[in-house]
């Protein structure tokens, strides 16, 4: 995610041939080599965010892919689709044990989320809402 980027008000042009600043507004000619192309410097300063996740699963490679993976997580940081905040997430599902553990927590570490309940009961949510 990227956030405030500017401009700064200093940008500098010159000629694109010779190289020599000045700043004639456009078709108006070099003073040192009278072609008329213009190249701006300009900078810009921003501020970026590295999110990362972790994602796994645990395969039983005795059993058939209807029945795989055994288990799945998911563990790191993601941005809250309702606040556009930053929040660290903790999920597992455990077919094993028949589990569905989610946690979430904002920035300042109090709980957004907290669901632990069978995996049997999980249902309704994701790809399998009702449309």
């Amino acid at each position: 995610m990227i956030r405030n980027v500017t401009n700064d008000d200093r940008t500098a042009w010159m000629c694109s041939h010779c190289g020599l600043p000045h700043d004639g507004g456009a078709g108006i000619p070099c003073p040192a080599c009278g072609r008329v192309g213009r190249t701006a410097n300009v900078n810009i300063v921003g501020e970026a965010r590295v999110v990362v996740t972790l994602a796994g699963k645990v395969r039983d490679p005795t059993l058939n892919a209807k029945k795989n993976p055994r288990v799945k997580f998911e563990l790191g940081q993601e941005i809250n689709h309702k606040t556009g905040e930053l929040v660290a997430k903790d999920r597992r599902v455990d077919r094993r044990l028949d589990r569905y553990w989610e946690k979430i927590r904002d920035a300042r570490g109090r709980f957004v989320m907290w669901v632990d309940h069978k995996l049997s009961r999980h249902r309704g949510h994701g790809s399998a809402k009702r449309k």
